[in-house]
């Protein structure tokens, strides 16, 4: 995978504290590399009441989010349920028009 940006150069450069990697390590944990994407997609689908509030008596419906950069991704939650989460690549997205481009 591409990661633009070199941490510790970043924080030589700048003299701030830099957070980086979360790519390699993702998938070092069987993700694909793109951690922060599923935990910002949870973070906005909690601010929905709709999807938010839940009975007892509902398990679902499952809110899905799509994400459409350079590779394409899907985020999918349980309503409700913010720690049931799936997240995953699931194509090209604008990488193909960036190359036609």
């Amino acid at each position: 995978t591409l990661q633009i940006g070199d941490p510790s150069v970043i924080a030589n450069l700048c003299g701030v504290t830099t957070v980086g990697d979360f790519r390699p390590a993702d998938m070092a944990l069987g993700g694909q590399g793109a951690p922060l994407m599923p935990a910002f997609d949870v973070h906005l689908l909690k601010t929905l009441p709709a999807i938010n509030q839940k009975t007892d008596e509902d398990v679902g419906p499952l809110c899905i989010m799509l994400n459409i950069g350079g590779v394409s991704n899907i985020t999918a939650m349980l309503r409700g349920e913010p720690r049931n989460v799936l997240g995953f690549d699931c194509g090209p997205g604008n990488m193909l028009i960036d190359q036609i481009m």
